[in-house]
């Protein structure tokens, strides 16, 4: 029993740090985003699938596991206050996405309408 509630133990504190590292690069892609920055970007949005697909195995492992329960108040609070700076990481992310996707719909628009005033020159033969 002392051993199951050791694996548990341990399998919650890397949950812990799974989930803070993922609300960390949530943030961080959101700043690259801002700052027009793409590498930043893209690297933060394979952590994201990193640390998601982390998370979906220690849950997995978690599962498997005899007793789910035996963890400490203090760890199961600090793995809820991360979950909860996730999740908010999350939608703000999500709402940058959105404007950015209308931004760049407009963008589209203008360039399409575009041809009817603007004609491109012909090469010369």
């Amino acid at each position: 029993m002392e051993q199951a509630g050791s694996r548990i133990f341990s399998i919650r504190e890397r949950q812990l740090a799974a989930t803070q590292g993922l609300a960390s690069a949530l943030s961080c892609a959101q700043a690259g985003l801002l700052a027009d920055d793409l590498h930043t970007f893209e690297r933060q949005t394979a952590c994201q699938r990193e640390f998601c697909a982390e998370l979906r195995s220690l849950h997995a492992e978690l599962a498997r596991a005899e007793d789910p329960f035996c963890n400490s108040s203090a760890q199961q609070q600090a793995l809820l206050e991360a979950h909860q700076e996730a999740c908010r990481q999350a939608r703000l992310y999500a709402a940058l996405l959105r404007r950015a996707r209308r931004t760049v719909d407009i963008f589209c628009r203008v360039l399409a309408s575009s041809g009817t005033t603007y004609v491109v020159p012909r090469a010369r033969s």
